[in-house]
């Protein structure tokens, strides 16, 4: 097993490029385009005209090439027909070239990404199968955790810390890795978030419930011992940063895996992502699971990890004649088409609410079925749903079907929360909702960095390349480590660091920024983008402190690059504050 964990991927890198016939001058042009892309290069195009037949369920694109000026036509059919694609629109678009140098995407070939200079996160997106309504509330109002399952959610966050840091240590018996459990239980993170639910004296009953995944967490490391001369799968990572630009999604898979061959025709080794779930595998998650994996699968295959067509998820429980079990059940997910079609374009329509709710005020989804209604009484959402349908989007709940009705009805009544409450509510909620429309989109955390050089991002004030690190500092925490990074050289005798950021002075310190390898171009596959994310501690003439919560050790040859990021969710945060308050005494707000 592997121990030590790089921020640079060894991975092989291999794309395939496409070679296309010569027809014109535009479908050279285009060709050349594809090739270029197709080797990671990113081409965003501005939808100039959208024309939709809908005899034959075709919608056409008349886009421009950013870059070049060139254009061209996109066709969409089947699935993609009904593609939220407006006038003015960016997108990126993959996918076969037509014998009129049109680009086709249909069921079969090709993706389209709308907006992509905004990052979605795998997460949030594999929940959107079930209810896009509650990713669309979950990036908004932010996520929210259920009364009764306020202790399952701190359990699940030090399960799967005792997990990562015993696929680091490698323990060997149950005492080894109870001494983890502990380390992992007493970590100031865990404290905040128990004092944050209210939990600042369940530890030992915290300890029960993580105790029984110990001897299941042990049987599956026993998997990664060396078998007949190597061993079946080997850990190269923990929580992988992966920023995926051409799918505009970002993750971090639990592990990083390498599967060595295991018969003759197999002759390389292949990488996976490793999703661990503390509950057992049932027709309510699975597609939900598999999803999350089969994005992670392509988002490494994408950024050149070589063979991935499979991904693993880690049941720590397994259901044996109907009971759960404490048993580790793994299970393989192969790279599914249709699931990853069906995933981008909850992701377009995800993107074009988001961007509505800047244009127009919070309009959000539909909500769903009638039907299907029992599914929201196990939402963590349910409650803010039934507020913003009836307070922020203007819905008439008398004009509501008659189970929705009753669903909402029953949710005030269960949280205490009358007719004034709302009205006052709404009065106060209102204004915070309009601001979202005004403020300036520029400053998320959209800003798409890896599109400019690391001098480009440096007169900006927003960035610094040609950095190395000089020193790796990681404490007996084994949580987190800070890296110190330093330019070899000066561009003059007194350039330091602060002016170099001339736009962010003296505030430095906890900004958020990326850390990518720079090739001092544009990305292009030669370079990975935000290897990793963390914190800048504190900034001097020569030298930059970034606090990250993983541990790295130092590729000596490698140069970065620092970009600042901004909080992508800032604009929603006063939203958010008034909702919380709301939630805690209905009766409180201002009338």
């Amino acid at each position: 097993m592997l121990k030590k964990f790089t921020i640079s991927s060894s991975a092989p890198r291999e794309h395939a490029v496409t070679r296309f016939h010569h027809r014109s001058e535009v479908f050279t042009a285009l060709q050349d385009c594809e090739i270029k892309m197709e080797n990671g290069l990113i081409n965003r195009y501005k939808i100039m005209q959208v024309t939709i037949n809908r005899e034959l369920s075709i919608k056409t694109l008349q886009m421009q090439r950013q870059s070049m000026g060139l254009k061209c036509l996109c066709h969409l059919s089947g699935s993609w027909f009904s593609s939220p694609i407006e006038r003015n629109d960016y997108v990126y678009v993959r996918g076969p070239i037509g014998d009129d140098g049109s680009f086709i995407i249909d069921d079969d070939n090709g993706l389209i990404i709308l907006k992509p200079d905004v990052m979605i996160p795998v997460g949030s997106l594999s929940s959107s199968l079930t209810c896009l309504r509650k990713s669309w509330l979950n990036r908004i109002f932010g996520s929210k955790t259920d009364p009764g399952s306020k202790i399952y959610s701190i359990m699940g966050m030090i399960v799967h810390d005792v997990f990562q840091i015993a696929c680091l240590k490698g323990p060997k018996t149950i005492q080894e890795l109870e001494a983890i459990h502990s380390i992992c239980l007493n970590r100031d993170k865990i404290k905040k978030e128990c004092e944050k639910l209210g939990l600042e004296g369940s530890k030992e009953l915290i300890a029960k419930h993580v105790t029984p995944y110990l001897p299941s967490i042990l049987e599956f490391l026993e998997t990664l011992e060396t078998v007949k001369g190597g061993p079946k799968i080997q850990v190269i990572d923990i929580e992988d940063s992966l920023w995926c630009q051409l799918l505009a999604l970002v993750g971090r898979p639990d592990l990083t895996c390498k599967i060595l061959p295991r018969t003759r025709s197999q002759t390389r080794p292949k990488f996976a992502p490793l999703e661990l779930k503390t509950g057992t595998s049932s027709r309510f998650n699975s597609r939900e699971h598999k999803l999350q994996t089969i994005l992670y699968t392509i988002m490494m295959k994408e950024l050149g990890y070589g063979d991935c067509d499979e991904g693993l998820i880690l049941y720590l429980k397994k259901r044996v004649s109907g009971k759960p079990l404490f048993q580790p059940e793994m299970v393989s997910v192969q790279v599914d088409r249709n699931m990853e079609m069906e995933a981008i374009q909850k992701r377009n329509e995800l993107v074009h609410f988001l961007d509505l709710n800047r244009r127009e005020g919070l309009k959000g989804p539909q909500l769903i079925n009638s039907k299907e209604i029992d599914k929201c009484k196990y939402c963590k959402q349910s409650l803010t749903c039934s507020i913003v349908a009836s307070s922020l989007e203007n819905r008439d709940i008398g004009s509501l079907d008659k189970d929705r009705k009753e669903f909402i009805r029953s949710q005030f009544k269960m949280n205490n929360i009358t007719v004034p409450n709302l009205v006052s509510f709404k009065r106060e909620i209102l204004p915070i909702a309009d601001k979202i429309k005004r403020i300036d989109s520029s400053m998320d955390e959209s800003i798409l960095f890896w599109e400019e050089t690391s001098f480009q991002r440096e007169m900006k004030g927003l960035g610094l390349g040609g950095l190395v690190i000089i020193k790796v500092i990681t404490p007996d925490n084994v949580f987190s480590s800070t890296i110190i990074l330093k330019k070899p050289y000066s561009p003059s005798p007194n350039a330091g660091f602060h002016q170099l950021f001339p736009q962010i002075g003296r505030s430095l310190k906890g900004k958020r920024v990326a850390i990518s390898e720079d090739n001092f171009e544009c990305e292009t596959e030669t370079a990975r983008v935000a290897l990793l994310t963390g914190f800048i501690t504190s900034v001097d003439e020569s030298e930059v402190k970034v606090e990250l919560p993983k541990i790295v050790n130092n590729p000596k040859d490698t140069i970065y690059r620092l970009d600042l990021l901004g909080n992508r969710d800032e604009k929603f945060l006063e939203l958010q504050s008034c909702f919380s308050k709301f939630f805690e005494s209905p009766s409180s707000v201002s009338r």
